[in-house]
């Protein structure tokens, strides 16, 4: 339907530089209908009180454990197998190690088995979907993990940077999710398994480098907070009610 959006639509929006340009072409620059509109996150989970010691004992999490965590569905693109290839190799320097995965999909009994395969039974958590992500991130996560095949423009990794965590990520997710540029780090997924476990040992040796209020008030700045991006929206719409004369 590429052909007729091109000729009938008199606006169009994506979330990213790159989901533009695939959805209206790689000179979508030249024609004023094509626009960016960031997707805003609810940033109240991130302001409420939470208890760390009760959020990683209902999941079974000790105190004192190196937890890496991801958020995605299992599906191809969100690249379990490698994530889980970098898990077992971290294990073997940091024992204490576990790695929480939140979400469902397709592939998870493909990942199970594959868990089976490494060893890794009793160092990865299965939590499924859950409604308090933001807590977990805060209260459970030290590092999070998201070495994707592609994305459009990923919230989970807007919403880890907003909750203070430092964020290991494939470099094909777009420039735009580096709201924080002291939390993110880009690797390529060309380089080698190893390259991905130093970065990830690297951070349980390093102290906070923004705190999680710093990360908060970073994002609620940002286009990625909602408040500001539906403001975006109601100026759009009422761009192109003028344009057409409409009367609201």
């Amino acid at each position: 339907t590429k052909r007729w959006i091109a000729h009938y639509a008199s606006l169009g929006l994506g979330c990213s530089h790159k989901a533009v340009a695939n959805l209206f072409g790689l000179d979508w620059h030249s024609d004023p209908r094509w626009q960016i509109l960031y997707y805003g996150i609810n940033l109240n989970p991130l302001r409420d009180r939470i208890d760390p010691v009760a959020l990683r004992s209902e999941l079974g999490i000790p105190s004192d454990a190196f937890v890496i965590g991801h958020v995605g569905r299992f599906a191809e693109q969100k690249n379990h197998l490698f994530l889980l290839e970098i898990a077992a190799e971290v294990v073997k320097h940091e024992p204490k190690m576990l790695l929480l995965l939140l979400g469902e999909g397709s592939l998870r009994p493909d990942i199970e088995q594959k868990v089976l395969q490494l060893g890794l039974i009793d160092r990865v958590i299965f939590a499924g979907v859950r409604p308090d992500v933001p807590h977990l991130m805060r209260g459970v996560m030290d590092v999070f993990l998201f070495p994707s095949l592609y994305e459009g423009l990923p919230l989970v990794l807007i919403e880890a940077q907003a909750a203070g965590l430092p964020c290991i990520f494939s470099n094909v997710v777009p420039e735009e999710a580096d709201v924080i540029k002291p939390l993110v780090q880009r690797i390529s997924l060309s380089q080698p398994v190893s390259e991905w476990v130093q970065a990830v040992l690297h951070q349980r040796e390093m102290p906070s480098i923004i705190t999680q209020s710093d990360g908060l008030a970073q994002v609620e700045t940002s286009p990625f907070n909602i408040e500001i991006s539906v403001k975006q929206l109601e100026s759009i719409y009422q761009a192109q009610f003028t344009k057409e004369g409409i009367v609201v």
